[in-house]
């Protein structure tokens, strides 16, 4: 019951990520989307994970929920950031660099 009411919350959220990813042109939407598919492979991965009938299948859809999960906090801040305007240099350096770090908590 679980895994259907959160393969329904995936689908919604991929659903709203190709409508933001659509409308890219303004400021906010392509952290949005970004954010969107974040979650989404986040909450599909723990809906395959809660059905699986093996170790290691569970294990590949934690790995496919933590690719989500790793960068949720980094694209939620960049969504933070376009929401705000903040288009400084500086910004976008301190940006790179989380997600340099999200990117070598996933590996």
């Amino acid at each position: 019951m679980i895994s259907l009411i959160l393969i329904f919350a995936s689908f919604v959220t991929l659903t709203l990520g190709l409508y933001a990813f659509k409308k890219r042109e303004e400021s906010s939407s392509l952290p949005f989307a970004a954010l969107m598919f974040a979650a989404t492979l986040h909450t599909l991965g723990y809906a395959f994970e809660l059905l699986a009938t093996d170790k290691l299948t569970a294990i590949m859809w934690l790995n496919i929920e933590y690719a989500g999960i790793a960068f949720l906090p980094v694209i939620l801040l960049w969504f933070s950031y376009a929401n705000v305007n903040e288009d400084r240099l500086f910004d976008k350096l301190v940006m790179l660099f989380y997600f340099t770090v999200s990117l070598t908590t996933f590996f």
